[in-house]
């Protein structure tokens, strides 16, 4: 049956067409890839790649597969600050969407790059001190994310080393002057160290050339053990940092995993895969239309120890029970 239409009709019907077609246009748009950008300061190594591969399957459990609804673009600065915001401009200029930010000097640099992208990071040091954002239950701006930083994990990690070393009563503490991350660990590890009657130097480090001569300090210095306080510096030298201790015969105590599978004595901090994959839920919820200052920041909940026993054997130290019982994990 044929439908007679009249001019006014046809005309009201092409009007309600083209009022459509901006919501249909953006429609369109929505149905492109969305790019995820990660920045990253320093070169990857294994650790980069199993934190990478917990954030890719945190999106694959939210229904993201790369090559029909993302992109992730991955690149590394491995260079200075400026570098880094220049690749951060890069990236945004190639139409991110999203920027994930693997690090504190990441953050940074992507909140100094843009006020727009919406930024999810994992930030290592305390993300309102250095101005990230206005609190973890209220960002306020175009960043959220997770933090390692946890309360008292300072005290933790130099609980640990003194129940596994009884007469510990000085320790040299190697950290980054120019990294946000290691000035608040610096802070918290004074705090602690006073609390549990330890004494402790720290030794910054501003270039990997310092490394050398900071260990000849330690080495004379009648130091019962050396905490390592991670930074881009200490992550890119940690093959170095590991032969030092060992020629030093120095305890090493470690805030990240990688350091005791490579031959340090011990680490106690956040599993750093569980906030990777925890970050694609940030992703996830800002690409479904949810603005980062309304998403609190997390903080993590669960430690993890990791004590490498042959490396405890080198050293002529016997593990107590009690930390074998609750090691995550014990490397031969």
């Amino acid at each position: 049956m044929a439908i007679n239409i009249g001019r006014r009709e046809f005309i009201s019907m092409l009007s309600g067409v083209f009022a459509m077609w901006p919501a249909l246009a953006r429609g369109q748009q929505n149905r492109k890839p969305w790019r995820i950008a990660i920045p990253g300061d320093i070169k990857p190594s294994a650790a980069t790649a199993r934190r990478l591969a917990a954030f890719r399957d945190g999106l694959m459990e939210l229904g993201y597969a790369e090559g029909r609804n993302i992109v992730i673009d991955y690149r590394d600065a491995s260079g200075s600050r400026d570098s880094l915001i220049a690749l951060c401009k890069d990236m945004i200029e190639q139409g991110a969407d999203v920027i994930v930010a693997s690090s504190t000097n990441s953050a940074l640099a992507a909140q100094a790059t843009t006020k727009t992208v919406p930024i999810v990071m994992r930030a290592a040091a305390d993300p309102v001190a250095v101005g990230l954002v206005g609190s973890l239950a209220r960002p306020g701006g175009n960043i959220t994310g997770v933090t390692s930083l946890a309360n008292d994990l300072s005290a933790k990690r130099l609980g640990v080393l003194k129940e596994l070393l009884p007469q510990l009563q000085r320790v040299a503490v190697l950290w980054e002057p120019n990294s946000a991350a290691g000035r608040d660990s610096i802070r918290e590890t004074e705090v602690a160290a006073r609390t549990l009657r330890i004494d402790i130097e720290s030794f910054g480090v501003n270039r990997a050339d310092d490394l050398a001569e900071i260990f000849q300090s330690i080495a004379t210095g009648r130091f019962d053990a050396i905490d390592v306080l991670a930074g881009p510096i200490v992550t890119e030298n940690r093959a170095r940092i590991l032969a030092l201790c060992s020629q030093a015969r120095m305890p090493g105590l470690y805030q990240e995993r990688p350091f005791v599978e490579a031959g340090g004595l011990l680490s106690y901090g956040p599993n750093f895969e569980r906030l990777f994959h925890r970050m694609a839920y940030y992703v996830d919820r800002i690409i479904k239309g949810a603005k980062p200052a309304d998403l609190p920041v997390e903080r993590p909940t669960k430690f993890e120890l990791f004590i490498n026993l042959k490396t405890a054997r080198a050293l002529g130290l016997e593990i107590p029970t009690t930390l074998l019982a609750i090691a995550d994990g014990l490397i031969e």
